[in-house]
């Protein structure tokens, strides 16, 4: 049987599109069935130690579930990908063919997180918010009519899997 994954603290970073409330955000490609997830992203720089602990981190879990199920070569997603800017030619921004502006990677990445929002069993699932301190602040973040924003500082805690 293959273990559950590997428990994951992140460095602290820029959190991104967080949705870990309600009913999370619909997952799915075009055409599929509803896929509902809580979702959060955080931003390193490319070449940050951050992102080289997460790093090692994916591929140790990686390397494990391969040697569990005998599963050859790379995975298809690590959940990190590039920040893609505007391509700027004298200060603006270089269009395609079809008028929409050039995309070119940054110097930073988006270290991608999700779960689905019930339970196997089908009960709700809910993520749990810490201040600083440790505090379990899960209820107010419920309960605010105002969202964690992108561009706040903050961690995750989960698992590789």
């Amino acid at each position: 049987m293959a273990t559950k994954g590997t428990k994951l603290d992140t460095p602290v970073g820029e959190l991104m599109y967080i949705n870990i409330t309600g009913d999370g955000k619909n997952t799915a490609m075009p055409g599929e069935p509803a896929r509902m997830c809580f979702v959060c992203s955080i931003k390193f720089k490319k070449d940050s130690e951050e992102l080289k602990v997460i790093q090692g981190i994916i591929n140790e879990e990686w390397k494990r579930y391969c040697a569990e199920t005998g599963i050859k070569g790379r995975p298809k997603t690590t959940g990190i990908k590039p920040v893609m800017v505007p391509k700027l030619v004298d200060g603006k921004p270089e269009l395609d063919e079809y008028g929409a502006p050039v995309k070119v990677e940054s110097d930073e990445v988006l270290v991608n997180f999700s779960t689905g929002t019930k339970w196997q069993d089908g009960s709700p699932q809910e993520v749990k918010v810490f201040d600083h301190k440790g505090t379990d602040v899960t209820a107010i973040i419920k309960a605010a009519t105002w969202k964690i924003g992108n561009g706040s500082k903050g961690k995750v805690f989960g698992t590789a899997s």
